[in-house]
Order: C-alpha cells, then sequence, then structure tokens
C-alpha cells in the first residue's frame, strides 16, 4: 500500500515539476521577448533620433549656406555699388585772362581772374536728388570793394570782413542752416557720370588783389546727393578752398589755390572732421589769451 501510494505520487510531483519548469520556460521566454521588444524600441528611438539629429544638422547646414549667400550677396551688392556709385568731389578752376564788367557798368572790360568751383562727379552713375549751398567770404577788403569788382552767379550769400581772422570758416552746414539760399531754396542740378557742373562764378581783378595785400578768398560749401540705388543714405561733401594771389618772378600775380584745413571730407568721416574744428579753435583761442 505505500509502495502504491509513493509510486502514485512520483508522477504527480514530476508532473508539476515538469509544469513549474513549462512556466519557467515560457516566462524566460516572455522576458526575452520583452527585452527583444525593449532593445528593438530602443533601437528605433536611436534610430529616429539618428534621423532627427540629422536632420538639424542638415537644416543648419542649410540655413549656414542660406547665410552664406546672403552675406555673399550683400558683399557682390556692396562692391557693385562701391565702383558704380555716383562720388562727388569739388575743385577749384581760375581762368586768368577773363576780361571782367562789373555789374554795375562802371568798370569795363579789365583783365580778371575768373573763379570757379566745379563739383565733379567720378562714379559711374548719375547723381539723384542732389542739391548744394555755396558760399564765399572775403576779408582784408571792405564789402564795397567786394561788391564793386565781383561778379558772382549763383552763390548762397557771400561775406566779407575788413581784417582776415586766423580762422578759417566754421562748418558749411552750419552756414547752410543760416541761410535759406537763393530764391527757391537749394540749387539743385543732377551731374551725369564723369561730368562737371559750375557751382558758381566769380571775378575779380589782380588789382583788387595787388591794392589788399591782405586779401583773400575763402570758397566753401555742402553738396547733398543720393546715388541711383537703392536703400542707400544719402552722401554728402563738404569742401573749403582759399584763393590768394602771389607775385611770379616778372612781377605779375599769380593766384593760388589751398584747402582748408577742415570742411574737405565726406559722409561719416566729416563727423570726426567737425571735432577736430572744434577743438582746433579752441586751442586756438586759449594760446591767444
Amino acid at each position: 500500500m505505500a509502495e502504491a501510494d509513493r509510486s502514485f505520487q512520483e508522477p504527480r510531483a514530476a508532473d508539476r515539476q515538469g509544469a513549474w519548469n513549462h512556466e519557467r520556460i515560457i516566462a524566460y521566454a516572455n522576458l526575452v521577448v520583452s527585452v527583444l521588444g525593449l532593445l528593438g524600441l530602443l533601437a528605433s528611438i536611436h534610430l529616429g533620433l539618428s534621423s532627427l539629429d540629422a536632420a538639424v544638422q542638415s537644416a543648419n547646414q542649410a540655413r549656414r549656406q542660406a547665410d552664406e549667400a546672403q552675406t555673399a550677396n550683400s558683399i557682390a551688392t556692396q562692391a557693385i555699388v562701391a565702383v558704380q556709385r555716383a562720388f562727388i568731389s569739388v575743385k577749384i578752376q581760375i581762368e586768368e585772362d577773363y576780361i571782367f564788367n562789373n555789374v554795375y557798368g562802371e568798370i569795363k572790360n579789365i583783365k580778371a581772374y575768373r573763379i570757379t568751383p566745379v563739383i565733379i562727379n567720378t562714379g559711374n552713375t548719375p547723381t539723384k536728388n542732389l542739391y548744394y549751398s555755396n558760399f564765399a567770404h572775403a576779408c582784408g577788403v571792405g564789402e564795397g570793394d567786394v561788391n564793386r569788382y565781383v561778379n558772382s552767379i549763383n552763390l548762397t550769400y557771400y561775406t566779407s570782413s575788413a581784417q582776415c581772422s586766423p580762422y578759417e570758416p566754421g562748418d558749411p552746414r552750419d552756414a547752410e542752416q543760416r541761410f535759406p539760399g537763393l530764391p527757391g531754396g537749394k540749387v539743385r542740378a543732377h551731374i551725369a557720370p564723369h561730368a562737371e557742373h559750375p557751382v558758381s562764378n566769380f571775378s575779380m581783378p589782380p588789382e583788387l588783389f595787388r591794392a589788399r595785400k591782405d586779401f583773400r578768398w575763402y570758397f566753401y560749401g555742402i553738396v547733398h546727393y543720393n546715388d541711383v540705388f537703392p536703400y542707400q543714405n544719402e552722401h554728402l561733401f563738404k569742401y573749403c578752398y582759399l584763393v590768394m594771389a602771389e607775385p611770379k618772378r616778372d612781377g605779375e600775380l599769380s593766384p593760388q589755390v589751398f584747402q582748408c584745413q577742415n570742411w574737405n571730407c565726406a559722409d561719416d568721416e566729416c563727423k570726426d572732421d567737425r571735432i577736430a574744428y572744434d577743438q582746433r579753435i579752441l586751442d586756438q583761442t586759449q594760446a591767444l589769451k
């Protein structure tokens, strides 16, 4: 009986052990499947992140290329503008054998100097919206002599003084704001590439220089203009020249032209020029005290 019970229980124990082993195998298999699924998920996530990173890098590269193309285009545009835009400068032109007749008709057919400030466009495109103000200051001579001996055309304003100051004229922009200009406002002009535009004419005989040893003329002004390219700021050019007469070997007088120490500048450099002028005037004033 006992042996029969043992023989009956042993198969049941074996069945239980087999069932437990089977469940454990299934559990292991499920675990392996889960691990493999997790690894697959991680691989998919890694692949997705790699693809996203590649996409981000591609987008960044495309943005860099776009920025580089924009920079290159901007540099190319600036280069074209720099080469092709209008550039304004001013020179003093003197004709020594001009025949002078004053506006009152009392002085006729005498030899005179004809002094003409000339605006030059040295650029490869025409100017746009150009206007200017031009001034003259005579010193070492009375106003009556200036009015009698000097003919001027298109002059915004001129002044004179019996004594010559050690200072050259002030900022043309200040003068422009003080004097409204000719009837109708500022003088306007359109200047083609490599063309010239006479600003004004001043005619005066050498006798005026000879009679007034300290006589000198300052010619100064300011020119505003745009170039033909869009989105460009207004340009400005300031000029200032001193005209004197000095004797030649034969004793005849010859006009001499000198640039003023200030007011020959363009655009942003005129800011530093104004600072330098103010400081120079301050130093000279303190030195005279």
